[in-house]
């Protein structure tokens, strides 16, 4: 059996764009991620977007 190439486990972020619908993410390996802005408020864990009694 051939051997696996090593994952990569750490990506660097080389381009960000922001407008208001969201944040844009170029990655060192070409990979774009696009985060909206509801799903950047629902996964903020600081207390000001958090509610105390939330999981």
């Amino acid at each position: 059996m051939a051997d696996l190439a090593p994952m990569q486990t750490a990506r660097t972020i080389i381009a960000l764009e922001h407008d208001a619908q969201g944040v844009s993410l170029r990655w060192d390996d070409g990979l774009r991620s696009r985060f909206h802005v509801l799903w950047l408020r629902d996964n903020c864990p600081c207390p000001q977007c958090r509610h105390p009694q939330a999981l």
